[in-house]
C-alpha cells in the first residue's frame, strides 16, 4: 500500500493570511511585497495538503515557499533599534512565525 504525505499547518489559511497582512501593514511594506506574500499563500498554502508519491516534489516546493516566507518576514521585522524590548519581540516573533510558515509533514 502506497503511504500519501499529509502536509498540515498549525494555523488556519485565514489566520495566517491576517498575520501576514497585519506584520506587512504595520512594517509599511509596498503593494509588491504583500502580494509576494498573498499568492503563495492562496495559492499552495491550504490548511491540509494530501500528496501521493509522485507528488512529492510538490510537497517539497510547499515546505521551500513556507521556509522563504519564514525567513523573510523575519527580515522585515527584525529590530531597527536594539534594545531589550526589541530583542525580546524578535524572539517571540521568531518561534510565533515558525508555527505559523513551516507545515507539518505527516505519513499515512
Amino acid at each position: 500500500m502506497e503511504k500519501k504525505l499529509i502536509v498540515r499547518y498549525e494555523f488556519s489559511q485565514v489566520i495566517r493570511i491576517t498575520v501576514t497582512l497585519v506584520l506587512l501593514f504595520i512594517n509599511n511594506c509596498r503593494i509588491q511585497t504583500i502580494l509576494l506574500f498573498l499568492i503563495p499563500s492562496l495559492v499552495l498554502c491550504r490548511d491540509e495538503n494530501s500528496y501521493d508519491k509522485n507528488e512529492r516534489e510538490l510537497a517539497i516546493l510547499q515546505l521551500a515557499i513556507g521556509c522563504i516566507m519564514y525567513i523573510s518576514m523575519l527580515y522585515i521585522i527584525f529590530p531597527k533599534v536594539y534594545n531589550a524590548e526589541s530583542i525580546f519581540w524578535f524572539i517571540v516573533g521568531v518561534f510565533g512565525l515558525k508555527q505559523l510558515y513551516i507545515p507539518k509533514y505527516i505519513r499515512e
